[in-house]
């Protein structure tokens, strides 16, 4: 959840698509569902 709120903190224009290739990238298997479910509850 931390390296998620901090890339898109960074690049808050990236959508939830190119944040779960990049978590996919950092080796997280993670859905796109998921993604989009924690960024709604973070509430940036």
């Amino acid at each position: 959840m931390c390296l998620l709120d901090e890339e898109y903190i960074r690049h808050s224009f990236k959508g939830v698509l190119v944040l779960n290739g990049y978590l996919r990238l950092q080796g997280y298997q993670i859905n796109e569902k998921r993604v989009r479910q924690l960024l709604r509850f973070s509430l940036i």
